[in-house]
């Protein structure tokens, strides 16, 4: 199951278990995979939630640290003097040391009854909630929450309390469903580095929930899937994407057109286009440019999808490294794909080719000696004038990157490499975290490695385990190390299958086996170049 960064650094499981109505179910949602539980004072269930919980631990099923939890201040407790003792009895109830998140149920406070509907004025409290937010920030340094947040605020009261507040705010967790999308509210927490979190987010008890809808139930039989996980899925779908360090996002899952056959490129993309995909791959050294273009522009005209709602990459080749060749080439790349900018420009490769496309025999008389630094700054030339909205590398290794940060007027948002089970990355992947620049991964699913662990027969009963294929095994595995990934098919049936991915977590056991298959074997190992001064594998990431 997919996680979301908090602005502390710690990640939010995107699917809790809400426990409003809930005792002994907190057992057998962990028996299932939930790892995050959502509750409060004012549900008067902390003392079955945590029995739950320490039952689940006592067995061995999971770990503290496995789990995140979540309750919340009710709002007889906003005093300065309350917030802390309150706490300090919630952990009580839960049976734990900490909570993961806390947060302030609603900006408004009471005096005495719990829910006053008939009290008037005169049951209110006047405590400011920035009296409060100062409680709750002490709570955090004495190590009694891990994070600290809010639910039920407005953007007027976010803004009041992050102008004086030393800890900001993680989340605001709000009502959000389809009839009540919070479109306004979710774009000024985005702006400010905050997650919201939606409760009742299928509906119930609105006039017409969208789980009744009939074209919602219709929806959901195309996908072979219930009302309820159509409305999650679109709920969810913006958290299906990665922030790149300029603030665009980046689709997890794409579509690779690498080695599609002459003529299928076109169909392919109009095809993952009409099942949901929005992130192409393309490059000027798979010659197929002008079929991608024809794919989206076909249903661009159709009306299916906008040109903002497509995040298209291409890649600079070899032979176009040298300063006055980058800008020509990428206007010609975007003329072949029919459109104004590509979201995503990289170099390919951080060593060039003076002439020929793929020298492999030629030795190092085909080689050009161009710095890719000089061929980065006509990059960064290329987004000042628009013709790109972001730019990243390709195939770079961590002394590459390093070397490239130390210059550059505008950081790669991207390095795409080759990651699958044999080859993890995970070195090379965790730098790129440091420095703040996502990991894209292409041959996910490994084929052309000796054993490509979709035909392993402990990933096949891993997916049986999961009603998955293995594809989809290994497809949640590379998810889960935070990367994108661009699996390449034209069948129909495999893209549906491969942005399925977001439904369920491997556990422990299985995400071990998973590791365990790295061999650091590469399919792409370009050793035809070895003698080039700018070749990428010579050292270990």
């Amino acid at each position: 199951m997919k996680n979301l960064k908090l602005n502390n650094g710690c990640e939010i499981p995107i699917i809790g278990f809400g426990t409003n109505k809930a005792a002994a179910a907190v057992k057998d949602a962990i028996d299932v995979g939930y790892r995050h539980f959502d509750c409060a004072w004012f549900y008067q269930n902390e003392d079955e939630v945590g029995a739950g919980i320490k039952a689940k631990i006592d067995e061995g099923v999971i770990k503290r640290e496995d789990l995140f939890v979540t309750t919340k201040l009710w709002n007889n407790f906003h005093e300065k003097d309350k917030v802390l003792p309150m706490l300090k009895e919630q952990l009580q109830k839960l049976q734990l040391d900490y909570v993961d998140l806390y947060l302030m149920h609603w900006p408004f406070g009471f005096k005495v009854r719990r829910w006053p509907i008939n009290g008037g004025p005169s049951s209110y409290s006047d405590v400011d909630y920035i009296e409060t937010w100062t409680m709750m920030e002490e709570g955090l340094k004495q190590g009694l929450v891990k994070s600290i947040g809010v639910s039920n605020f407005n953007s007027e009261q976010l803004q009041r309390l992050l102008n004086v507040a030393k800890v900001k705010p993680v989340v605001n967790q709000i009502e959000i469903h389809p009839k009540f999308n919070q479109k306004k509210l979710i774009e000024f927490c985005k702006s400010n580095d905050i997650v919201n979190i939606g409760y009742c987010p299928l509906g119930q008890g609105t006039p017409t929930s969208a789980i009744f809808d009939p074209k919602v139930i219709d929806i959901g039989k195309k996908y072979q899937k219930t009302p309820a996980q159509v409305v999650l899925n679109y709920l969810t779908s913006a958290m299906n994407n990665l922030k790149l360090n300029n603030g665009s996002d980046i689709p997890i899952i794409g579509l690779g057109t690498y080695k599609a056959i002459k003529g299928e490129a076109t169909t392919a993309v109009k095809d993952a286009i009409d099942v949901g995909y929005r992130h192409f791959d393309c490059a000027w050294f798979y010659d197929n440019e002008e079929e991608v273009g024809l794919g989206i522009q076909a249903k661009i005209d159709e009306g299916v999808v906008k040109r903002e709602d497509l995040f298209v990459t291409t890649k600079l080749w070899n032979n176009f490294h040298a300063k006055e060749k980058v800008l020509p080439m990428l206007k010609e790349q975007l003329q072949k794909l029919k459109l104004d900018y590509v979201d995503l420009y990289l170099i390919h490769w951080p060593f060039g080719f003076k002439v020929r496309g793929w020298p492999i025999n030629d030795g190092p008389g085909a080689y050009s000696d161009v710095d890719y630094i000089e061929t980065w700054t006509m990059m960064e030339e290329g987004l000042k004038q628009g013709l790109v909205r972001s730019i990243g590398v390709s195939n770079f290794n961590s002394e590459q990157l390093e070397r490239l940060l130390s210059v550059a007027k505008i950081k790669p948002v991207v390095n795409q490499i080759e990651i699958h089970p044999k080859l993890n990355q995970k070195k090379l992947i965790e730098f790129c975290k440091s420095k703040d620049i996502v990991s894209v991964g292409y041959c996910p699913l490994g084929q052309g490695t000796s054993t490509s662990a979709v035909f392993d027969e402990k990933v096949i009963e891993i997916g049986k385990k999961y009603q998955k294929t293995a594809a989809q095994i290994v497809l949640n595995y590379l998810v889960s190390l935070g990367v994108s990934v661009i699996p390449k098919t034209v069948n129909k049936t495999r893209m549906i299958e491969n942005l399925n991915i977001f439904d369920f977590t491997l556990d422990e056991e299985d995400l071990r086996y998973m590791v365990s298959l790295n061999t650091n074997e590469r399919i792409c190992n370009v050793m035809y170049f070895k003698d080039h001064k700018y070749f990428p594998f010579a050292i270990d990431f």
